[in-house]
Order: C-alpha cells, then structure tokens, then sequence
C-alpha cells in the first residue's frame, strides 16, 4: 500500500497538477511574491515573515505562514488528458 505522500506524487505527475506554496503575513496583509518576494518583514503591519530562531542556527528559515494555490490551467488541461 502506498503513503499518502507517494499517491500525491503520484497523481501529480499523472496530472501535471503540482500545488505552489507561497509565503504571506501572518495578518494575511500580503502574500509575498512579485516585488514583496525578498521582504523579511510585511511592509504593512511590520511582522515578520519566519519564525524566530536562534542565531547561531543555520537552517532553512521557516515561514510563520504559508497559502497553496494550484493553477487552473494544468486542471483545464487535467481534463482533456
């Protein structure tokens, strides 16, 4: 029996439908992609974009809030296939 993460590849690449998450602020001010992409703070409430860590720690930054979209037309296309 497969994981839930190997059947949700699996359909993705039959499909060519792949979810794209993207980083907002916390208060859903912005989404940070476009000329908000490089921000570390939201230019509009000043909260910042990762989560706090110590500063000696060198892994990846971890976003305080993210939201998935998934393009629509790889799922007009999905139809047809």
């Amino acid at each position: 029996m497969l994981s839930y993460k190997a059947v949700k590849k699996a359909v993705a690449e039959l499909t060519g439908i792949f979810p794209i998450k993207k980083d907002c602020c916390i208060k859903n001010c912005i989404a940070y992609t476009g000329e908000f992409e490089d921000y570390e703070t939201c230019p509009l409430c000043d909260e910042a974009r990762y989560q706090p860590q110590p500063p000696n720690c060198k892994k990846k930054k971890i976003p305080r809030q993210t939201f998935t979209t998934v393009p629509l037309g790889p799922q007009l296309q999905a139809l047809w296939r």
